[in-house]
């Protein structure tokens, strides 16, 4: 078994895993809890007959815990609410940072899975607006961030507004149980807070290439899968579509994953006409929402080169460039339109074998 420690995400991190068969990625710094967690999942785990790894055995019951989740994007609130149901959680949605404000002030929650960017009110203001109101009482309900970016300066401000914890976006099953399973019945974390954020063993989001290589053409071959001869490189293009690390991270539920491919063939017009709209009229703060919406679906369904071409408009956003948004549209559409195929394949195929 191998573990990796890392102190920054890298573009190849989901390539070189699957090459070298690595268990678990964590970032530096690492909380002494999640390496004794790693280690102890990694020597645990029993391989069968030509190695591939055999499943999990069965999680031990666990008390259901009341969730709020703060989350804008329909795809991951499907993926956070059927994962949770399964353990028997209780989950109330909010969708963005000032309905989470009203819902906490009800009371009744355990542990809230807060989204850090959202219209009206993002999570940052949220958890330091809850915080506000918890002052001078001995009150403090745990708030786990839920973000696709995972570097340190991310986590730091997650924890300077007052979250308790971290997890990455698209969400792996288990590392979401740990997060909320954490937290008692009751609202109390099992263990106090570290100095720094706990880490993390999903890979972050994959990071773009330069901005003036935003629009270079890349090779087309989209396989419907990750390419496994070598471990790419800083810069290699993104898979069109990994199906295979997406079912992983949904404890292999393809139904599921199919579910959230439908909804991703939904969404992904109006969210294209949305940019296309954030560019003509020149609102960089549109252009990122509606490019990070995107960006986060398709990231769930594992198409990670339409994930990356959405990042490059997300930061173009960001950074207020809208003179290099044309270009990188038109590399975003042709990445959306190549996944659209590979995920008919998939689909094709699914259907077939359920015959």
């Amino acid at each position: 078994r191998i573990l990796m420690l890392t102190s920054a995400g890298r573009a190849d991190q989901e390539a070189l895993r699957s090459k070298l068969d690595i268990s678990r990625i964590l970032l530096k710094p690492v909380k002494h809890s999640d390496l004794l967690a790693a280690i102890t999942d990694a020597l645990g785990a029993a391989t069968v007959e030509g190695g591939v790894t055999a499943p999990d055995a069965p999680r031990e019951a666990t008390a259901p815990r009341r969730v709020l989740l703060v989350e804008d994007n329909p795809v991951n609130q499907k993926v956070a609410t059927d994962l949770l149901a399964r353990r028997g959680h209780r989950v109330e949605l909010a969708q963005n940072g000032q309905e989470a404000v009203a819902a906490v002030k009800c009371g009744g929650f355990d542990v809230v899975l807060m989204d850090v960017h959202m219209p009206v009110m993002d999570g940052l203001t949220a958890t330091r607006t809850i915080r506000e109101q918890e002052h001078g009482s001995d009150v403090h309900l745990p708030i786990i961030a839920m973000t696709a970016g995972a570097t340190t300066q991310d986590r730091e401000q997650c924890f300077t507004a007052g979250m308790d914890d971290f997890v990455t976006k698209p969400f792996r099953a288990d590392e979401l149980y740990r997060a909320v399973e954490s937290v008692s019945a009751g609202g109390q974390m099992e263990a106090a807070p570290e100095a720094h954020p706990p880490a993390q063993v999903t890979p972050p989001d994959p990071q773009p290439a330069p901005q003036e290589d935003a629009a270079k053409p890349r090779d087309r071959s989209c396989a419907g899968a990750a390419p496994d001869a070598s471990p790419a490189t800083e810069n290699e293009d993104q898979p069109c579509l990994d199906w295979d690390s997406a079912l992983k991270k949904l404890e292999g539920d393809e139904a599921l994953l199919l579910e959230l491919s439908e909804m991703f063939l939904e969404q992904y017009e109006p969210l294209l006409a949305a940019i296309e709209e954030a560019i003509v009229s020149e609102q960089a703060r549109e252009l990122r929402r509606a490019a990070h919406t995107l960006k986060g679906s398709a990231q769930v369904i594992g198409g990670r080169a339409a994930a990356a071409a959405a990042l490059v408009l997300e930061n173009i956003g960001r950074d207020e460039r809208l003179e290099a948004a044309g270009p990188a549209l038109d590399e975003l559409k042709l990445e959306v339109t190549e996944l659209r195929g590979a995920l008919a394949a998939v689909r094709q195929r699914a259907a077939a074998e359920g015959d």
